[in-house]
């Protein structure tokens, strides 16, 4: 469909004025002027001069014209002029659309002279055709009579007649007649033509002849002569075959006087049409030039286009084949070179291709559209349809027409961009597979050509359909949008595009264009370099240049692709390709060269080096400064060769030392790099030595003389089993050291460390053991510490490593005493990423031996690997284990407890940041379930509860108050609720009739428990309102600023309080003691003592107990929370700030006030603050933190129980985690991650998990994020020291610095290239001109305004000027030889004040600068 114009109705003009037209009653008779005077008078008066001899004789027929309006000048204009003719009336006038029509002439004819049917203009004059009239030709029926009247300085009108014929159309150019023979049914093609002097004797014979209208009756000879040569001439089966054989015959009637100037008839060509002469006949030219002669056969609504073209030497017509088209009526488009056909059906047909209905019998006026209206596209049209034949010109104008027409086309922007999707199309290129292409924005619908019909996809899409939405316009933008930011989307890996320009297409051979590329290049070039003579058309060229470079590339014209580049450099980045510098060309040539000439040489290879290609010499390599490109092509990466060869041994024996540290699970850890980042002392060894398990521990107990020997064995195997709380911690802490070091071998299983439990003593070196039966051991006392050793070794294979199912099955151990080794291997497994290839049979399979180990970490391990991803199937799995997630009427699963909680946790991480609102629901209520009348739900409750919470957490994690749907829930009040207590809500939903009864076994009556429901629900807070600073919620969480109140919160649960309220109000967090102290209730602050003071006051009113238990925690719960802010981050005030504490709570130990607040609280918070030391120090090996760690480590008995020594040694596994190449994480995932994993309350023993499920401890794994940077030797293949420059934006800097120096330097110096820019314009103005030379300055100047300098800084605006490596040392010593020059005479500020005044630097940073610059601070004196 071809979009036309609007629609309107039209009526001619002239019918308006015709009828206001006094008509010929009150014209006064004149008489009539010779012709002489006619031919000098005005045009107008000589044209109603000749008209009153005639007189136009049909009373009930009206006819009118239309034209283009034409000014004075020849120039076409925005009106249309109007010729009208009814009756004997003539108007002339003048209107538009938008503007009333006016007359701008009339003519009348008062008497008639000569009544003719048709007025035909000729290039010669008019060509008169009479009516027949009774009283002239009485003898003869009624019938035309043909004339011709030559009017050229003749007073006689010369007639010629013949009542058999009757024109139908007469053409100026090419000058033809057709007539219509009436007798034979006949159509004749007449050449008119001025007579030559040898004619002039016949010619000068029929005029006098036919000189009057008496003597119109004897021009039979003349009627019998046209006929034989229609006859004869002409063959009614071809009849336009043998036009060279009856072109030379002629008839011609002219003036005497006129001679060689008058016209003559010449016979063409003929064709019989039965009894049906033509209606219209008309001239028509199609897009390419060819001509068409076109008449409309109305009897059979067909029209006949016969194709015609002028012989070379311009004397003849040649006619070519005959095309019928079905038409009731037809009309040239003159503007377009299109033909308006109007089919039998009603609708209108412009050929070729486009469609738009009529209605009834109303006249329209339509707007036919151009072919193009882009400049450049109508050069490229007329250049491409020059070098094309003809037809496949036709065929290429034609679909174009209909591509940019159709309706809601493009608009004139992006005209181009449709034309090149349509060209190339038509060439054979698949556009959809060009980047460049498939991106361009075509507007409106998708036209035929651009878009061709496909096969319909698929419902479930294709991994295209991905990439294609990763590399849109669309996605880059959204990641850019501060909404991803504030959701704390990660951003997806986008697959690096292939280079259109280097991609090996396959073409269509069979498009229209195809053969015809190189024709189409070459023009197309031309069109290139005549816009480059047009300084307007500078933005066109540059849209031409990409299509260029894409043919010449295809065409592999080498030479073309470089002059493209030469004249757009910009591209060269945009094409993947390089600027190519002679091979001979090294640094220390670029050296030699001046500043200005080689800066942009330098940041070409500045630009080279941070995006090679892989494929480069080593020359190229070694210019750019990446020697290590083509090393480790040849030699692989160093962290895999090292793993798969193992451990390089000194020697071919190893010592019982050395055999010894293979086995203790940290032999595959990278030395080489440790020993770089820790090259002064010998900590990764301390730390090695503190961390290991497989070998038995020292027990030194000294014999007193009064104990036996059968009380010094139960004495050192009680000594043996303080020892032992102590190992069973240590594989949690290992883990976190050892993380993802290692790559296993497929053919061999994973080496786990064994957990030795047993001693030696010495000085006989011993053996003490457990299983003697001379103490009581806790039953199953190292099941959860396997599980913690097996998860430790799982978690040394790296996210990277080959491993499969088969892989995994194969390390299935035999016996089952290492079943929980095992458990612990599939949850690691499923951390790293590697569990999402155990088979679903296999899985299955784990589950249904009903281990419960094993189900606890397969069901955490799969929930982590499917992290985020609402997975139906995991969903399903994880449902089996939770009763509230299935129907009322199910069958009741001995699920046990633990597993419960396991599968809640996964819930939560499945779901993470989803806000599902069935999940969060059955959450909500699960916080608060009630135990059951039958000991359900009576056991180790509060683990269940925290689970629920910190779930719900997770799944509604960092949405605050956008909860959409779930305003009916009220979690915030229900939340608030199980923390502060209250009455028992009414349980709705399904379970509600598992709960109506109550416990028969705990009588908690109508009131919810806090001491069960308090941490999940203080902790959901936390992690629903993280980071959203809201204050409302933050109040809720505030402690209690009153004694009363004090009295009904348990202390650990303010420090729960404090850290949600901190976590909430994320960007309040200071790293000073003020706001740590800031968090403490006004009441404590003001009757609490000093944690290690020497005297302790008495008081009657307060209980300083409860006082001093609040003050600990909520100060413990303040520095976790900035552990939290500043994790990872290594600020130096927030780490100082915690080791301020954390000396505090070590010294109150041994004073006073441990008795008051109880050593176990104080333990309790000294780890706390020890763990937030080591998460804002984490991976940094820290020396100071170190120390603390080994002695926490050393301290056994007393209150340092399994818990502590947990807490203590994953505070040193965060410390080195991953052998210092991992740090922490603040996003919302790793907070939530860090809450499950150092939840502040520890395990008493090693089997306790009432508080807290002891397998979250290791979803740590989920907050590391790698930190390292590791250069390798290209010559040596091992790391190595390298300077390297860090560039931090200036938001980013505050987070790891507090100096106001670099925060001052990021405020003024890292800018965009705004800033910069306008500093170069300073230099333009003259304002710095003696910091460089003239010469310099201009080359500088050149490079920044060049195009290839332009395009990069607009794709990438906040990158600074010359902010980079290469710049900095060259400016160096200007700068420097420029600030002395400028400072020479200065003795005081404030001339240097004055002088730097012109540069427009602050106050206050001059203020910093000027003891340097001065070198004497005592002169900063105003």
């Amino acid at each position: 469909m071809i979009a036309a114009g609007d629609l309107q109705e039209f009526v001619p003009r002239g019918r308006e004025h015709c009828r206001r037209h006094p008509g010929a009653h009150n014209l006064q008779p004149r008489e009539l002027q010779p012709a002489s005077e006619l031919c000098s008078s005005d045009g107008a008066a000589g044209l109603v001069g000749s008209l009153r001899e005639v007189t136009i004789h049909e009373r009930q027929r009206e006819s009118w014209q239309l034209r283009k309006g034409v000014s004075d000048f020849g120039e076409e204009v925005d009106y249309d002029e109007e010729l009208y003719v009814a009756s004997n009336v003539v108007i002339w006038s003048k209107g538009s659309k938008s503007e009333a029509s006016a007359a701008y002439k009339a003519f009348s004819v008062d008497s008639p002279v000569l009544q003719v049917a048709n007025i035909w203009p000729t290039k010669f004059g008019l060509l008169l055709e009479r009516s027949s009239s009774s009283h002239e030709v009485p003898t003869s029926p009624p019938r035309s009579t043909t004339s011709l009247a030559g009017v050229f300085g003749s007073a006689r009108v010369q007639y010629v007649a013949d009542y058999t014929l009757r024109i139908v159309f007469v053409n100026a150019e090419p000058s033809i007649v057709m007539t219509y023979d009436t007798v034979q049914s006949l159509h004749t093609v007449w050449a008119l033509r001025r007579v030559k002097p040898e004619e002039q004797n016949t010619v000068l014979k029929f005029s006098e002849q036919l000189g009057t209208p008496q003597n119109m009756a004897a021009s039979s000879s003349l009627t019998a002569q046209l006929r034989s040569l229609s006859k004869g001439d002409s063959p009614m089966a071809s009849p336009f075959q043998n036009y060279s054989s009856i072109h030379s015959q002629s008839r011609s009637v002219s003036s005497p006087s006129m001679q060689s100037r008058s016209p003559s008839i010449s016979n063409m060509a003929a064709l019989r049409e039965k009894n049906s002469q033509a209606s219209k006949v008309f001239i028509t030219t199609d897009l390419c030039g060819q001509k068409f002669l076109c008449f409309l056969v109305e009897s059979q609504l067909q029209l006949r286009c016969v194709k015609f073209q002028e012989s070379n030497d311009k004397s003849q017509l040649i006619f070519g084949s005959v095309t019928n088209i079905q038409a009731k009526d037809a009309v040239p488009v003159q503007g377009v070179d299109t033909l308006l056909v109007l089919e039998g059906s009603g609708n209108l047909v412009l050929y070729s291709g486009v469609v738009r209905e009529l209605s009834s019998n109303t006249m329209v006026r339509i707007t036919i559209p151009e072919i193009a209206t882009s400049e450049l596209v109508k050069t490229c049209l007329q250049g491409v349809k020059a070098i094309l034949p003809k037809e496949i010109a036709v065929q290429m104008l034609v679909k174009w027409y209909n591509a940019y027409n159709a309706p809601g086309g493009p608009s004139y922007r992006l005209e181009w961009n449709l034309f090149v999707t349509c060209l190339m199309n038509m060439m054979g290129y698949n556009t959809e597979k060009l980047t460049w292409t498939r991106n361009l924005n075509v507007g409106g619908s998708p036209s035929p050509v651009s878009a061709p019909k496909k096969a319909r996809p698929s419902e479930t899409g294709s991994d295209e359909d991905w990439e294609y939405l990763l590399s849109s316009d669309y996605h880059r933008n959204f990641e850019t949008h501060p909404l991803s930011s504030v959701l704390g989307l990660d951003p997806l890996e986008v697959l690096a595009p292939k280079d259109d320009f280097l991609q090996s297409l396959s073409l269509d051979y069979s498009t229209l264009l195809f053969t015809h590329i190189p024709a189409i290049f070459f023009v197309l070039h031309l069109v290139y370099e005549e816009f480059k003579l047009n300084l307007l058309m500078g933005e066109e060229n540059r849209s031409l240049v990409v299509l260029l470079i894409q043919l010449a590339r295809d065409l592999k014209l080498e030479a073309y692709i470089d002059y493209y580049y030469r004249d757009y450099p910009a591209l060269v980045k945009i094409s993947g390709q390089t600027c190519i510098i002679d091979q001979d060309f090294t640094l220390r040539d670029l050296e030699t060269l001046p500043f200005g000439v080689a800066l942009p040489i330098r940041d070409a290879i500045y630009y080279c080096r941070e995006q090679p290609a892989s494929d480069w010499p080593e020359a190229v390599c070694v210019l750019i400064g990446r020697q290590d490109l083509s090393k480790q092509a040849c030699e692989g990466n160093l962290l895999k060769s090292k793993s798969s060869m193992g451990p390089v041994l000194s020697s071919d024996s190893p010592s019982a030392a050395e055999s010894e540290e293979d086995e203790d699970g940290m032999n595959n850890m990278n030395d080489e790099v440790m020993s770089l980042i820790w090259s002064k002392d010998l900590r990764v060894q301390e730390v090695r030595r503190l961390l290991q398990s497989a070998r038995p521990v020292r027990v030194n107990v000294v014999q007193m003389p009064e104990a036996s020997d059968h009380d010094f064995i139960e004495e050192k195997e009680n000594r043996l089993l303080q020892l032992c709380q102590r190992t069973m911690a240590l594989p949690v802490g290992r883990g976190m050291f050892t993380l993802f070091s290692y790559h296993p071998i497929p053919a061999e299983q994973l080496p786990i460390p064994k957990l030795n439990l047993t001693g030696r003593a010495p000085p006989r070196n011993s053996t003490v053991d457990l299983n003697s039966g001379n103490i009581d051991v806790p039953p199953n006392m190292a099941c959860w510490a396997s599980f913690h050793n097996g998860v430790a070794a799982g978690l040394k294979i790296a996210p990277a490593s080959r491993i499969d199912s088969s892989w995994i099955i194969y390390n299935k151990p035999k016996n089952a005493e290492q079943a929980n080794e095992y458990a612990g291997f599939l949850m690691a497994l499923g951390l790293s990423g590697h569990l999402t290839k155990l088979a679903t049979l296999n899985i299955h399979d784990y589950l249904t031996k009903g281990h419960e180990m094993t189900s606890i970490g397969l069901l955490l391990g799969v929930s982590a690997a499917k992290l985020g991803t609402m997975d139906m199937a995991i969903t399903r799995l994880l449902s089996i284990h939770i009763p509230a997630l299935l129907p009322p009427t199910s069958t009741e699963l001995d699920v046990p407890h633990n597993v419960q909680v396991a599968a809640v946790i996964g819930i939560g991480l499945v779901y993470q940041g989803t806000a599902h609102r069935h999940t969060a629901e059955v959450l909500l209520a699960e916080i608060g379930r009630p135990p059951g009348p039958e000991m359900e739900y009576c056991t180790d409750r509060e683990s269940y509860s925290l689970a629920s919470g910190l779930a719900l957490g997770m799944v509604c994690l960092g949405h605050g108050s956008n909860l959409i749907g779930m305003s009916d829930l009220n979690v915030p009040e229900q939340l608030y609720q199980y923390m502060v207590g209250g009455h028992r809500r009414f349980q709705a939903g399904m379970h509600r009739e598992k709960h109506k009864s109550p416990s028969y076994q705990i009588k908690e009556g109508d009131t919810i428990n806090v001491d069960v429901t308090c941490p999940g629900a203080t902790l959901a807070f936390a992690m629903i309102y993280l980071k959203t600073n809201n204050r409302s919620i933050a109040d809720w969480l505030q402690a209690p600023d009153t004694m009363y109140l004090l009295d009904f919160v348990k202390p650990e649960f303010l420090l729960l309080r404090t850290l949600a309220r901190c976590l909430i109000l994320w960007d309040d967090i200071m790293p000073s003691s003020e706001w740590v102290d800031s968090n403490v209730p006004q009441i404590i602050r003001e009757n609490s003592i000093p944690l290690h003071a020497t005297e302790l006051p008495s008081s009657e009113d307060l209980s300083l107990e409860t006082l001093m238990q609040a003050h600990v925690y909520i100060i413990a719960g303040a520095c976790l929370s900035l552990g939290f802010r500043f994790a990872g981050s290594e600020n130096k005030a927030a780490f100082n700030c915690l080791d301020k504490y954390a000396t505090d709570f070590l010294k109150s130990l041994s004073a006073p006030t441990a008795s008051i607040i109880g050593h176990y609280n104080l333990e309790t918070c000294l780890s706390v603050l020890l763990l937030s030391l080591a998460m804002v120090v984490a991976g940094s090996g820290n020396l100071k933190v170190l120390q603390l760690c080994r002695f926490m480590h050393k301290k056994t008995g007393g209150e340092m129980n399994y818990g502590f020594h947990l807490a203590h040694h994953m505070a040193l596994g965060l410390l080195f985690l991953g052998g210092g190449r991992y740090s922490l994480s603040t996003s919302n995932s790793s907070i939530a991650a860090l809450l499950c994993a150092l939840y502040p309350h520890f395990p008493v023993h090693s089997t306790d998990n009432r508080y807290h499920l002891q397998a979250l401890r290791h979803l740590y794994v989920l907050a590391a994020d790698p930190r390292l940077l590791i250069p390798v030797d290209v010559d040596s293949n091992t790391p190595c020291y390298a300077l390297i420059e860090v560039t931090f934006k200036p938001e980013d800097i505050s987070a790891f610095t507090s100096d106001p120096a670099l925060l001052l330097f990021a405020e003024y110096f890292c800018k965009p290239t705004v800033n910069m820019g306008q500093a170069v314009r300073r230099l333009e103005r003259g304002e710095m001109s003696e910091t460089f030379e003239l010469g310099q300055i201009k080359l500088v100047l050149e490079f920044f305004n060049s195009r290839c300098h332009q395009g990069r800084t607009s794709r990438n605006p906040n990158r600074g000027l010359f902010m980079n490596s290469e710049f900095l040392p060259v400016m160096k010593c200007t700068i420097d030889k420029a600030l002395d020059q400028w400072l020479q005479g200065i003795t005081n500020f404030s001339e240097m004040l004055l002088k730097f005044k012109q540069w427009n630097v602050l106050v206050r940073a001059l203020l910093r600068l000027a003891p340097v610059l001065l070198k004497n601070p005592q002169s900063m004196v105003l």
